[in-house]
This record gives structure tokens, sequence and C-alpha cells, in this order.
């Protein structure tokens, strides 16, 4: 389930909240490429019931913890593409960081960063489409990551300031991720 916010505010939009249940095939073993399904399924007023036909490929190094390394280059590269079957659209999205990693005693993982994203929809009669670009730091930590089961729980906090190259609205992001 997604949702949007109010603007300048933590405040749900109450007409915004989407459903959704699909599946993703990664075909290559040695690469980040997926093939997706998803069922798109109607909450609030603004959700719409469709199908959504996705792939993406992500490419990053820098990531990875190097014990008693103090610094090293982070790239990041992620690139979405979907298509909605009902009422036809295409939508895109990417996003580009480089930076450098940085070892905090061999615990977490500090990563200054410069970033560009875009989103980019067709047709696009809300005129959502936008490129921007800013500066971020991502926080990094995995637990038992020396364990001989191999990776342990990963966990992440992101925060980045974009400002818009065409004219949409800037501001702070701030995202998390924790996955096993």
């Amino acid at each position: 389930v997604l949702w949007n916010t109010k603007k300048d505010s933590f405040a749900i939009e109450e007409g915004s909240f989407q459903g959704g249940v699909g599946f993703r095939y990664k075909p290559l073993k040695m690469h980040n490429f997926f093939l997706g399904v998803e069922r798109l399924i109607k909450i609030g007023d603004q959700a719409q019931d469709n199908w959504l036909l996705r792939n993406a490929y992500s490419w990053g190094v820098g990531r990875e913890l190097k014990r008693d390394a103090h610094s090293w280059n982070y790239t990041s590269f992620y690139v979405d593409a979907g298509y909605f079957v009902k009422d036809p659209t295409w939508a895109y999205f990417s996003e580009f960081r480089q930076g450098v990693s940085l070892n905090y005693r061999n615990q977490l993982l500090v990563i200054p960063h410069v970033t560009v994203s875009g989103r980019w929809q067709d047709p696009d009669p809300f005129e959502a489409s936008y490129s921007e670009g800013g500066v971020g730091v991502l926080f990094g930590h995995t637990i038992n990551s020396s364990s001989p089961q191999g990776k342990g729980l990963d966990m992440e906090v992101l925060l980045q300031y974009k400002f818009p190259f065409d004219g949409s609205a800037s501001g702070l992001i701030i995202s998390g991720v924790i996955r096993k």
C-alpha cells in the first residue's frame, strides 16, 4: 500500500491510498535486472485499478563495508520503466549517485554523495514529470556481516536535499530500508 502526503506536511492525502500485489523475476543471475507484473488495486479516490508491467535495473559499487579501509569510491545507478495497460501510459524513473564511502569504526558506512534523478511520464496530463539534483548522505549498517551464513540484516537511512532543474519543488527526502 502506498500513499501521498499533503504539500508541506506529513499528513496523508486520504484519497491517495493505492494497493498493489505482484511478482518480479530476475532472469540474469549476475545482474540486477528485474521483470515484473503488478496488479494495482484502487483503495482511495485518486488511485486506480490497472495492470503495471515493469523493468528495473541497478548497478553500484562502494556500498559494502571494507573492514580496516578508511574510504573508497561509491557509485549507484538505478532505472525503472513501467507500462500501465489501461489508458496506456509509460513511466520512467532514474537516479545516479556519486560519492565516497567512509568507514566509521568498522561498524557504520557514512556515504556523502551528489545525486541527479528524474521521473518522466508519457502521456503526462498532470505534468508530473521532473528532473532534479542535489546532495545527500547515506548511513548504512549490517548486523552479523561476518557470520558464516553470509550477509546479515542490512539497514540504511538516506537523507537528500534536491533542487529542481525544471521548476518543480525542491526539498528534503528521508527514507529508510531494512532488508535481509
